[in-house]
């Protein structure tokens, strides 16, 4: 569960996290109209591809980046806050002059291109013919000029005209998506409101209206609004939580690293496995043989396993 604190009388966010498709969002826990937007993982898209807006009331509006700054609305109000991300593949049809060197095609534009290095670009032409043409991932973009890598026999410098496009197999795929944040209204003084982290919000708008929680209830920690490498942290110093993160992870990004990183890292239990499977895992871990016989006794009990394990343990001291 994740519990997030958000102010009264007025305020809203009854969940830490908010994700509906790639568009994420994360309240201010100190100021209740205060949210940060953002994609849930990284892109090779530039800013251009991008426009951010953030109705009602919220500033700033519109915003041409792929993470936006923090946003801060101006009133609560009813319903739901919408924040709408529109990603296209954004086309510059300048291109004037082509040249290839030492298996580095250089491109020329006529004004300004917007694209960024490691970005990938869709090459056609106008004039611009062979071997310049395809899709590339940019190895240098600023101003006018782009380059990517390209083994071919060298092209001088020359006029041409064609077009270099935003891939459309970047991520995310260009469309319109939406993310709602659920108003709130408290009684005054500080609000704890309950939700399951990373539930999915609903596109067409409404809902999530929290279970309220009295103030004095530990905030737990939610996987959802921490990168991979900083959960695994997380479990290494606290493996007594590993199995609540995993099952938080499962809830809510499922992020298919992760959660084989934390499938590797869980304590075996023989509570969670049939007979066969635990004479398995202890034929192959027998160092673990008394371990998984405590724990048997202290769970299940099972007569058949319990009396595996014992014999098993003669076994080895033998």
């Amino acid at each position: 569960m994740s519990i997030v604190a958000v102010h009264g009388p007025n305020t809203f966010g009854s969940r830490g996290v908010q994700e509906s498709g790639p568009l994420m969002s994360f309240v201010n826990p100190t100021n209740g109209l205060k949210w940060d937007f953002n994609l849930d993982q990284t892109t090779t898209r530039s800013d251009q591809d991008f426009a951010w807006t953030f109705p009602p009331d919220g500033t700033p509006t519109p915003q041409n980046v792929a993470n936006p700054t923090e946003v801060t609305y101006a009133a609560v109000g009813t319903g739901t806050k919408t924040a709408q991300c529109v990603v296209t593949n954004t086309a510059k049809a300048t291109i004037t002059n082509r040249a290839l060197t030492n298996n580095v095609a250089t491109l020329t534009f006529s004004a300004p291109h917007g694209f960024a290095v490691g970005q990938v670009v869709t090459i056609t032409g106008g004039t611009l013919a062979a071997p310049f043409l395809g899709t590339f991932t940019l190895t240098a973009a600023a101003g006018t000029t782009v380059s990517y890598a390209l083994v071919n026999a060298d092209v001088t410098t020359g006029a041409a005209t064609g077009t270099a496009t935003s891939a459309s197999t970047q991520y995310p795929t260009a469309g319109t998506y939406t993310v709602d944040v659920p108003v709130a209204s408290g009684g005054g003084g500080v609000n704890l409101l309950m939700a399951p982290a990373m539930a999915p919000a609903d596109s067409g708008g409404g809902g999530g209206g929290g279970e309220e929680s009295s103030p004095d209830v530990e905030v737990g920690y939610d996987p959802a609004a921490h990168t991979v490498e900083e959960v695994k942290q997380f479990v290494t110093d606290h493996p007594d939580e590993v199995q609540a993160i995993y099952d938080a992870e499962v809830a809510g990004k499922n992020r298919t690293s992760l959660i084989s990183w934390l499938e590797e890292n869980t304590p075996f239990d023989p509570g969670d496995h049939t007979v066969a499977e635990v004479e398995e895992f202890v034929a192959d871990n027998p160092e673990t043989a008394q371990d998984m016989l405590d724990a048997e006794v202290a769970g299940r009990n099972g007569v058949t396993l319990v009396e595996w394990l014992e014999d098993f343990l003669t076994s080895a001291d033998e």
